[in-house]
């Protein structure tokens, strides 16, 4: 995974994501690997102190190729 990070105070903004599988030919992460991702990036940015984390980028394989994903994470709740 790679991303440009910004941070605004306790705000995480991972802009412009990119995953991956190390040593895959080819994008074959199913529904249960991304939600083990975010579930992972989650528990990180609330340990590191961030209240909020944002997750932007463009989907660019699969099912549905230019799709927009904008999830916003309360991480205080």
């Amino acid at each position: 995974m790679i991303a440009d990070a910004f941070i605004d105070g306790a705000n995480l903004h991972l802009k412009d994501i990119a995953v991956y599988p190390i040593g895959a030919k080819s994008f074959d992460l199913g529904l249960r690997e991304v939600v083990q991702l975010k579930n992972q990036l989650v528990a990180e940015a609330r340990e590191l102190g961030f209240e909020t984390l944002r997750i932007t980028g463009e989907r660019l394989t699969g099912a549905n190729p230019g799709h927009v994903v904008d999830i916003f994470i309360n991480l205080v709740k």
